[in-house]
């Protein structure tokens, strides 16, 4: 893209639209025998936030077009845009997935998505939830997952509960060492052990 520099100047001079610098179309990268290559997505995606490979052949990918969240499938060589009905997708931001298996998967944001029997479902969030910015899934029947406010929830016996934060700082990352020890951060640094 050419530098937007101009458009920062104070009183910048008026620019007429079809002189606007396009903005290309977004693409994966993909790393292979020694080098990255293109691999071009045919949607109007404005980006995306996070990717889970399955395997070289199928993967997804989440992130955010213009009023609502999106959801890309790789399968057959391309990535193609995934309609979920019954969802709140709109306005929603997408911001990490994570799959368990081909057959099971999940999406956080301002949603939590489960993928089962080959479909997206939203599941019902605990009470007090905003937004989720990463999650860590442990094993098929345990994860945790972190956002803002120090927002802190753990996935066990079905479902997703909130767990007791030490701090109210927004939290944009968590790593699972062991079903027992575990790390976030993001505006703090937090280091849990279960006992």
């Amino acid at each position: 893209l050419p530098p937007f520099f101009a458009f920062f100047r104070p009183n910048p001079p008026p620019v007429p639209l079809n002189e606007l610098p396009t903005v290309p179309d977004l693409s994966t990268h993909h790393y292979i025998k020694g080098e990255w290559q293109v691999v071009p997505i045919s949607t109007d995606v404005l980006y995306l936030n996070a990717i889970s490979m399955l395997n070289p052949d199928e993967g997804w990918a989440v992130g955010y077009k213009v009023g609502y969240g999106v959801i890309l499938h790789y399968h057959q060589q391309h990535w193609e845009e995934v309609t979920v009905t019954g969802t709140r997708l709109g306005g929603a931001h997408l911001a990490d997935v994570e799959m368990v298996s081909p057959e099971e998967g999940w999406i956080v944001g301002h949603t939590i998505m489960h993928y089962q029997d080959g479909a997206w479902q939203e599941i019902t969030l605990p009470d007090g939830f905003e937004k989720l910015t990463d999650m860590d899934i442990v094993s098929a029947d345990e994860g945790w997952a972190v956002g803002v406010w120090g927002t802190i929830l753990h996935y066990r016996d079905g479902q997703w509960q909130a767990v007791d934060s030490p701090t109210r700082k927004d939290l944009f990352s968590i790593d699972m060492v062991s079903p027992e020890e575990g790390w976030a951060v993001g505006k703090d640094i937090l280091n849990s052990i279960k006992k």
